[in-house]
């Protein structure tokens, strides 16, 4: 999780201290939950779901699909 996570930051050309503003923490705090020094909790995991514009399966690593498409049949 923690490297996709992070994989998807930096393809969409966010930095930490964007990511940290969009959660309202500090950018060191990010850094401790990017790297697994700290467990996130549900909460900091949508925020970032959020800031990155994915859904949680892909996150989770339940989908290999960043985005949540309605439309689409499986």
């Amino acid at each position: 999780m923690l490297k996709r996570i992070r994989e998807l930051r930096e393809a969409r050309g966010i930095t930490p201290q964007q990511m940290a503003t969009c959660l309202d923490i500090s950018v060191e705090k990010y850094l401790r939950f990017e790297t697994g020094k700290i467990q996130m909790r549900t909460p900091i995991l949508l925020g970032i779901a959020k800031c990155l514009d994915c859904s949680m399966d892909y996150l989770l690593e339940r989908s290999d699909k960043p985005y949540l498409l309605y439309n689409e049949k499986e």
